[in-house]
């Protein structure tokens, strides 16, 4: 799958438009809803989005087999585990996955607050989530990592409707934030990052 038919996909699958504008997070206004969960539950298109995401990093992973990846690909909230988990499957030799709970109330044992899956202690750590708005999601990922004694090396977002907020954010805890495709709100379109439609 090439990149613009990924676009075309979630374009397809993922943006829904509403008469009543609603607030966005991030500050404005928009009628368009985005729910990449919507896009990324066809299995076909987890692949390319991982790898799409490694490239627009700048990642160099390991393709052959080695004892034991050094590196996790950590990914929060219901589309970035999944994310993370695409990672692992699509470069087994370069990734092991983790997701984290950021809801610190959330006392059950097996899947409350922190990380499920691999340890993060030592490692280099991936951060990855679907959509960027804030940054708030990764920014508490990277917290998350550092208390568990993990490097965060960097971070790559599928689609970025923050409009630098969520950069920033990230950068002003020292990680880079890698982008792959933007949300043009005049345009109500997905586009390559750095692309206007």
């Amino acid at each position: 799958m090439k990149k613009e038919e990924l676009a075309d996909h979630l374009n397809r699958t993922s943006i829904f438009f509403r008469e009543e504008p609603f607030q966005l997070r991030a500050g404005g206004e928009s009628q368009h809803y985005l729910d990449l969960r919507r896009g990324l539950a066809v299995g076909r298109v987890m692949a390319p989005a991982a790898r799409f995401m490694v490239e627009c990093a700048g990642l160099e992973v390991v393709t052959e087999p080695t004892e034991s990846p050094d590196r996790v690909a950590a990914g929060i909230g219901i589309a970035g585990r999944a994310l993370a988990t695409a990672h692992a499957l699509a470069f087994p030799y370069a990734f092991l996955w983790t997701h984290g709970n950021d809801d610190e109330t959330d006392k059950d044992l097996m899947n409350g607050y922190g990380f499920h899956g691999a340890t993060v202690a030592g490692r280099r750590v991936f951060g990855v989530d679907e959509i960027a708005t804030t940054g708030d999601s990764l920014c508490t990922l990277v917290e998350m990592v550092q208390e568990a004694g993990g490097e965060l090396e960097c971070a790559a977002v599928l689609v970025d409707r923050s409009k630098g907020l969520a950069a920033e954010a990230l950068g002003e805890l020292g990680v880079r934030l890698n982008i792959v495709f933007e949300f043009d709100e005049e345009a109500g379109l997905i586009v390559p990052a750095g692309v206007n439609a």
